[in-house]
Parts: structure tokens; sequence; C-alpha cells
């Protein structure tokens, strides 16, 4: 599995099948030619980071894949009708949950809701739809817990692009924030709420927030 190695060349050297996930390098493709070259991917036909499949290069002649593994049927219709990939190529897995993590008798708190995807997926409107939840069911006892942070992907200043939206929720009645947590404990936090919340305004594969 390619990710940051510091020699490309003696990795796939070494490796009987080479499986990439998001970008393949450019220093790796001189080396692709002898191995098996398959791509994951968790993402959406229509971003950046997946355009290049449409290249026929990909695809025939000195080829550079020889599949493609998905998360979902609606990714795999998606990337073969909008990007030209042949249905063949594809297969579908599942998103990687580590299912022990939710084993257990975690009590459930009837009154707790989790917000827990990242800030992009739908944290601009949390505010306004919690609150909304709350007036409906004439609930004040209700709390959202939310898990969300740019961080996840290793950029700690992103998430100065949503100051305003966090700003909102922490002064939301019963809105409590956290920083992103491992899936072990954010395991927990799920197994105690009573209702996932995601207005997701993201296109999106089929998340692993869902599964």
């Amino acid at each position: 599995i390619i990710a940051h190695v510091s020699n490309l060349h003696t990795a796939i050297e070494q490796a009987d099948i080479v499986l990439f996930n998001r970008n393949i390098p450019k220093e790796a493709v001189p080396y692709l030619g002898t191995k098996p070259i398959y791509y994951w991917s968790h993402d959406a036909y229509d971003q950046e980071n997946v355009k290049w499949m449409m290249n026929k290069d990909v695809w025939e002649g000195n080829k550079i894949l020889d599949g493609i593994f998905c998360v979902s049927e609606w990714q795999k219709k998606t990337f073969s009708n909008y990007m030209n990939v042949n249905s063949d190529c594809i297969e579908i897995l599942p998103n990687p949950i580590y299912s022990n993590f939710y084993q257990g008798h975690a009590r459930r708190e009837l009154n707790k809701l989790v917000f827990c995807s990242i800030p992009y997926k739908g944290i601009e409107v949390l505010s306004e739809l919690f609150n909304s939840i709350c007036i409906k069911t004439k609930r004040d006892d209700l709390s959202l817990h939310v898990f969300s942070s740019m961080n996840l992907y290793g950029d700690n200043k992103a998430d100065e692009q949503f100051i305003e939206h966090f700003h909102k929720l922490q002064n939301t009645k019963n809105v409590v924030l956290h920083n992103a947590v491992s899936m072990k404990e954010l395991a927990y936090e799920l197994s105690t709420a009573n209702i996932l919340i995601h207005p997701c305004t993201y296109h999106e594969t089929f998340g692993r927030v869902f599964i």
C-alpha cells in the first residue's frame, strides 16, 4: 500500500500488488509497469483527485490501473456513468470499520444527539437544525455533542475557515464541542447516543459515519 514512503522504487519493487489511495505520485509511475496496480477510492466522481481516471491512458495502452475498489454501489455507478470507467474494473468493498469497538452494553442517553462529520459536511446548518428539533419536539433537555475538526486530516489550521460556525454552536444552548477523537472513543460516544444527526450538505459516496 503506497502512502507516504521515502523510497517508492524500493517499495514497489518489493510489492506483489500495489494499492494506491487518493493520488498516484508522479514519481511512482515509471515503476508501475510490472506490477498489478489497484486504486482504493472513497471519493465522489466529481472530486478533483479522481478526475485523472478519465484519461484513456489510465486504462489503455501502457495502462496504469488494473482495477478500482470503491465503497458503494452508487460510487461504482457514478464512476461508470460520469468517468467512463468500465464497471467490470470496479469492485465494491465496505468502509473500514472495526466493529469490535461497537460491541458492548453501553447505556443510551435518550436526550443525546451526536454529530461526527468533518466540518464541511453540514456544520454550517447544524445550529439552526438542532434549535428546530428542540422547538418542534418541545424538548429543552436535548443535548448535541459535536465531534468535528479538520485536524482529523492533520490540518490544524483549516478549522479557521469554519470559525464562525464553531462560535455559533458554542453559543447554542445544550451544544457541547469536542475535538476529533479516535475511532474507539467515537464508538463509545455513538453507543451512548440516541440519535445521529448528519445534515450532510456535501455530495459524497456513503460515508463511514453512517456505517
